[in-house]
């Protein structure tokens, strides 16, 4: 009787003060919490080594790769410090504000042609004048439209050229929705995983989602998205199937990834597996990417990793990708 006395007494005395139950301290390492915090250091990681890149980057891809982070991260420390590193970067972008050229025959080209659709874009947000520019772009898109986009242009990069036109209101809005349904239009290209346009049709789906978030400014409606969602998940089961992943593959599962979260759709076994499967793949300095890789291909590759592992706030920071931090 005096030993259950004693233990009771122990047992109260433990509860006082405060100390964690062998329950609670079971329920932080379920095997969901501990994927979370591998999803967390991984992405944190991967952020630190952008940061550290930040000078080797272009200034306006560094501004775009740190905004889509910032916009995104439910982390408030993290989002104060790439917002100060945004506005220090934002600071150098001195050169929008100088009249553009196109006359060269090298912008009948879209990939010429985009970098001075950005710079039009930051003096639209910095309400500088940019119409006379944009009327500029219009007459050449007017005369040379199928020299910017030929027929054998990726639909992916279409996607975003009409993307960023509308934004410009150098073009309508029926460009932008005319590519998304020859898009959709394009099924069979679903069917054969070995080809390589297989891959650049993954890349188209996923930009759709992208482009109608306004690149991470909303979440979206997935009952308006089930051709892309469907797409989405017949990749994840053929990617599981893969014995071992190339980057590019990687770098397209991040984006599924991604996707899925603009869409708020929650976590099942098949993206759990492909969170462990990206973080498996990181580099010892936080970075994703093999050693062949360009600096600017491991750039890219760690932004949309980081993303596709960062826990996303529940409502986005305000501002487009193209405009200054207020």
């Amino acid at each position: 009787m005096k030993s259950l006395i004693t233990t009771t007494l122990l047992i109260f005395l433990f509860l006082l003060s405060g100390c964690a139950s062998p329950g609670s301290s079971l329920k932080e390492n379920t095997p969901d919490k501990v994927l979370e915090k591998q999803k967390n250091k991984a992405a944190l990681s991967g952020i630190n080594w952008l940061i550290s890149k930040k000078d080797h980057m272009p200034t306006e891809a560094a501004v775009s790769n740190f905004k889509k982070i910032y916009k995104t991260t439910a982390d408030k420390r993290l989002a104060k410090k790439l917002a100060e590193l945004i506005k220090e970067k934002e600071a150098a972008l001195t050169d929008h504000h100088t009249s553009i050229d196109i006359g060269d025959e090298k912008y009948r080209n879209w990939f010429e042609l985009r970098p001075v659709v950005e710079k039009l874009l930051w003096k639209k947000c910095s309400r500088e004048e940019y119409r006379t520019d944009t009327a500029k772009i219009q007459k050449l898109l007017r005369s040379s439209w199928n020299d910017i986009f030929p027929q054998k242009m990726i639909l992916g990069q279409r996607l975003v050229a009409a993307y960023l036109l509308r934004e410009l209101g150098a073009c309508t809005d029926k460009f932008y929705t005319t590519v998304v349904s020859r898009i959709r239009s394009r099924s069979k290209l679903l069917e054969d995983p070995s080809k390589y346009s297989y891959f650049f049709y993954l890349y188209a789906l996923t930009h759709i989602i992208f482009t109608e978030s306004d690149y991470y400014s909303h979440y979206l409606n997935p009952e308006k998205f089930g051709y892309e969602i469907k797409g989405f998940n017949t990749a994840l089961d053929r990617f599981s199937a893969y014995p071992e992943l190339s980057d590019n593959i990687t770098d397209i599962l991040s984006e599924i990834l991604i996707c899925f979260k603009l869409l708020r759709i929650a976590p099942s076994s098949k993206r759990t597996a492909a969170c462990q499967t990206i973080i498996s793949r990181q580099n010892p300095d936080g970075s994703w990417g093999g050693e062949k890789e360009t600096e600017e291909a491991k750039i890219h590759h760690t932004v949309v990793a980081s993303l596709a592992l960062l826990e996303f706030t529940p409502i986005f920071r305000a501002g487009k990708i193209y405009c200054d931090l207020n």
